[in-house]
């Protein structure tokens, strides 16, 4: 729904089981939440840093055809 391509928009949805990190009868966090949050954190830190490399090859491709 977020994405559009067409317009060089993409979106990216992750679905994350709440039981890794709360107990849903309770509705607690468990310490599961640490790794949760740890992981979560690479996988942002990661696609950010494959986000700039990408527009950093677009640049310099379209500097290449100039």
């Amino acid at each position: 729904h977020y994405g559009r391509p067409a317009e060089a928009t993409h979106a990216l949805q992750i679905e994350i089981n709440r039981a890794l990190y709360m107990d849903e009868a309770t509705i607690q966090r468990t310490p599961g939440l640490t790794a949760v949050m740890r992981d979560m954190s690479r996988v942002i830190d990661v696609l950010g840093r494959v986000a700039l490399d990408v527009v950093e090859a677009a640049g310099a491709v379209a500097d290449a055809a100039e």
